[in-house]
């Protein structure tokens, strides 16, 4: 098992809370430190929208993959709507009476700056992975795609 992070402290603090002896590496999505072909699966959990180039990044994800691998991408959903939004903060640590005023703060920074399904879809076209199915949760305000990487 690898990981990976940006930054530094993060990426740290991974590695120090993993049960499963991961190891984890201060790098760029853009550029993964993983041989062609290496892993079974790669994911990306709520980091896309960081991302400055998502095409380059899930080319990135695919080359490292197997043939017959998996790619998992998930990230905020940006065309939700506030109750949506809220829903999913509801499932977080902070505090109930946070919740609100935290969701309606960062609706424009955060989820908007996110992908919908539809610019995800287009993001993947041409990346090299297949079978892609991309989808939203109608209830939280998560979108996610699921490819796999084409045998040869």
């Amino acid at each position: 098992m690898a990981g990976i992070d940006a930054s530094p402290w993060l990426a740290r603090r991974a590695a120090t809370r993993t049960s499963l002896g991961a190891r984890v590496q201060v790098a760029s999505a853009l550029a993964l430190p993983y041989a062609d072909a290496s892993l079974d699966v790669a994911y990306s959990l709520f980091s896309v929208k960081h991302w400055p180039e998502r095409r380059r990044g899930l080319a990135e994800c695919a080359r490292v993959v197997r043939p017959g691998g998996h790619v998992l991408v998930a990230d905020i959903d940006a065309s939700s709507d506030l109750a949506r939004w809220l829903a999913f903060v509801a499932l977080t640590r902070l505090p109930r009476l946070l919740r609100r005023p935290y969701a309606a703060a960062t609706l424009l920074p955060v989820v908007r700056r996110s992908m919908d399904p539809d610019a995800l879809r287009r993001d993947a076209q041409g990346v090299g992975l297949g079978d892609l199915a991309v989808d939203a949760d109608a209830r939280l305000a998560v979108t996610w795609i699921i490819g796999t990487v084409p045998r040869r």
